[in-house]
């Protein structure tokens, strides 16, 4: 049997983390493309918000609220190095934090009490409880936030193996099997989903101080009305993991 030294593991961080980075980059360029473009887009909005030149305009619950947000963003953005690594679980844990961040970052905006409450009574802020405020919003953050929960940051059945399973062979890190698609692809199209709504929160947060709008329309009476940003590629990820699952039954 194989020892596990700090060799294998230094190998494994050094040299086989960057090949199947470097193959992921390759296999799927333009996916992650995609989905860089969209951070991007973000990061610069809450650029000009922190940075912005009257501060004045930028509330104390605000200037927090955007801080959150590019937390969020930094927890995608480490998220994405993992899935290029070849980690397949873990990027569904972070997901969720994510998702919790920047659902408290809309929730200190819209209730700016809260900032107060976290400022002074901390113990006192449920970050948990700001997934109802953001899902008002976007009733599917609720849903990617139990199924991030039940499923990956808590234990459950993707956790473990079952007994007298010592003969299948074990992965120190990340790995990468270019013929298993699908797994990867329902990952990026949580990536595109992810992104997705975290510039539809932060765009409704910040919405009188941007220029260019993506997902919001003001209507007269005070109202917002959503439209769905379709170059996200959300729906073109869609079709191609119903044509990978398509496969999978055909041969089954």
């Amino acid at each position: 049997m194989k020892r596990v030294t700090k060799e294998v593991l230094l190998s494994q961080l050094q040299q086989t983390s960057n090949q199947i980075a470097s193959d992921i980059d390759r296999d799927y360029f333009d996916d992650i493309d995609n989905i860089v473009t969209s951070l991007a887009i973000s990061y610069d909005i809450l650029i000009s918000i922190i940075n912005h030149e009257d501060q004045t305009k930028i509330s104390n619950a605000d200037f927090q609220s955007a801080l959150l947000y590019f937390t969020a963003l930094n927890t995608i953005l480490g998220t994405l190095e993992l899935f290029r690594r070849g980690y397949s679980k873990e990027p569904q844990m972070l997901f969720r934090n994510a998702i919790e961040t920047m659902s408290a970052a809309y929730d200190i905006h819209a209730n700016p009490e809260k900032y107060t409450i976290l400022m002074t009574t901390p113990d006192k802020f449920d970050s948990k409880k700001s997934i109802s405020v953001a899902k008002s919003v976007h009733s599917f953050i609720g849903q990617m936030y139990g199924l991030f929960s039940s499923n990956f940051s808590h234990v459950s059945p993707f956790h473990i193996l079952p007994h007298k399973s010592r003969g299948a062979e074990l992965c120190i890190g990340g790995l990468y099997d270019k013929n298993e698609k699908t797994h990867r692809l329902f990952t990026l199209s949580q990536f595109i989903a992810i992104s997705d709504v975290l510039g539809s929160l932060l765009e409704l947060t910040f919405y009188e101080e941007l220029s260019i709008h993506r997902y919001w329309t003001y209507k007269e009476g005070g109202s917002f009305h959503y439209k769905p940003n379709l170059d996200s590629g959300g729906l073109q990820m869609a079709d191609r993991l119903k044509e990978e699952l398509d496969k999978k039954r055909v041969s089954v």
